[in-house]
């Protein structure tokens, strides 16, 4: 629960959309205080593209559903330097988005850098990657700093929203983070169209 000052009532869900999985967190914000009502996941992986897409095309109509969703945030797919990984990618975003729409007008992405800076995401420095690299070796650095990166955003919305805890997957998690920037957009006034 997180509590605000005179909010817009509104229900919005978010989504963390990669190559093998989507995450999803759904949001209910009332006038003095906003639940974080469900999270869900969906793995992706090992399977042709009809069979994601179908999946995809089949559990977001479950919490459309469910919920009175207003708004929906998807984080922006990022490039990849592997072209395979981002065609895959850019598939299950754009049918992501396209899905969302059919059942909510206010469908937006959000770039990756826009939420994690909003939560306090702070990047691992290069001097915590040389040290790494030092005491680890290359191979084991480049896991750790991995690693520590999903472990950070995991942490903050831990530090966000009491009772979480038991929420350690940190593509729920990115889900979640995106959800509170979302949030905040929403409270701010959306621009129409966005």
């Amino acid at each position: 629960m997180l509590k605000h000052k005179d909010p817009a009532p509104c229900t919005i869900m978010a989504v963390d959309a990669s190559s093998t999985s989507v995450a999803i967190s759904i949001f209910d914000q009332q006038k003095d205080c906003t639940y974080l009502k469900e999270t869900a996941k969906l793995r992706l992986n090992n399977l042709e593209m009809n069979v994601k897409l179908r999946i995809i095309s089949e559990f977001f109509p479950i919490f459309f559903s469910k919920y009175d969703v207003d708004y929906v945030f998807v984080e922006q797919p990022i490039y990849i330097q592997n072209p395979a990984t981002s065609r895959v990618l850019s598939q299950i975003s754009g049918h992501v988005l396209g899905t969302c729409i059919l059942f909510c007008d206010n469908v937006s992405e959000v770039p990756i850098a826009n939420w994690k800076s909003f939560i306090g995401y702070k990047n691992v420095s290069k001097a915590d990657k040389e040290r790494w690299t030092s005491e680890l070796g290359e191979k084991e650095s480049k896991k750790k700093a991995a690693s520590e990166r999903k472990q950070r955003t995991i942490r903050i919305v831990h530090e966000k929203i009491s009772g979480i805890d038991h929420l350690v997957d940190n593509d729920i998690c990115d889900a979640i983070g995106i959800g509170l920037y979302g949030l905040d957009f929403v409270n701010r006034g959306m621009p129409d169209g966005s």
